[in-house]
């Protein structure tokens, strides 16, 4: 396992533990808040190339549907080749968290404008997890409008056979 996915491995009992509800799993937190943690998140998202963020996360839509880039902010942005490097959490598998809020605002936003980022910071005993939410807005090239455009077409209609 690669230190990407070892960061990812570090947030999933907070995510997806069923040893507590999700209210005392997942504690929401606006990117807006002045308090310590969510400084140290606003700081980490400064640091973020969030084009290429837009660029990665409509990449993974395209393969494989909605889903969210996820930081976890107790490490630096993950380099390789000069670029970040991020993880994905497809839709179906943050739906597993049971968190309403967190399925959605992945199920609705619409990949041709806008793409999801979570910042994720584990407790101490990586039972819980505080996360941070941002709905990142930005511009497709011309060129690449249509092929997205399709996808969210194909996407809309296999969702209507799955319930929410």
């Amino acid at each position: 396992m690669d230190a990407i996915n070892a960061r990812f491995q570090e947030m999933q009992p907070g995510l997806y533990g069923d040893h507590a509800p999700v209210s005392e799993r997942i504690r929401w937190h606006s990117v807006y808040d002045t308090d310590d943690k969510s400084m140290r998140v606003k700081a980490f998202s400064e640091q973020l190339d969030m084009e290429h963020a837009g660029q990665y996360a409509v990449q993974k839509f395209m393969v494989g549907g909605k889903g969210a880039v996820v930081f976890n902010v107790n490490y630096p942005v993950p380099m390789a080749e000069g670029t970040g490097r991020f993880l994905w959490a497809p839709y179906f598998s943050l739906k597993k968290t049971g968190d309403a809020t967190l399925e959605k605002t992945v199920y609705e936003y619409n990949p041709l404008t806008q793409f999801v980022v979570l910042f994720v910071m584990p407790s101490q005993d990586l039972m819980s997890v505080d996360i941070w939410m941002m709905e990142a807005i930005f511009g497709l090239p011309t060129t690449v409008q249509p092929h997205v455009r399709r996808k969210v077409r194909e996407w809309d209609q296999m969702m209507e056979h799955f319930p929410r």
